[in-house]
């Protein structure tokens, strides 16, 4: 974080960092700098070939990091996805 508003805005809770860049107005800059599949041995391993322990619900899933930027302040952020996260299941309410 490089602007002191920001910083201030953080540590007294008032924006969370996923809100900052809408209350800064700005649009930031996406890099993927790393991704890859969650394999069946309950590792990852990305462009970089880093292995690197995972939870077994993410077991076939996927993952990346990625670097989110604007003159005030830069993000690096890990997802990590289930291999169902897709998995769409239609409502049932009202239908037998």
């Amino acid at each position: 974080v490089k602007s002191p508003l920001c910083v201030k805005l953080i540590d007294n809770g008032s924006v969370g960092l996923g809100q900052m860049f809408r209350y800064l107005n700005k649009l930031p800059t996406f890099s993927l700098l790393d991704a890859g599949r969650i394999g069946r041995t309950g590792m990852e391993v990305g462009t970089t070939n880093e292995f690197v322990d995972v939870e077994f619900d993410f077991e076939g899933g996927m993952w990346r990091t990625y670097e989110l930027t604007c003159e005030e302040m830069t993000c690096l952020i890990h997802e990590e996805f289930r291999c169902d996260s897709w998995e769409v299941v239609p409502e049932t309410r009202g239908i037998t």
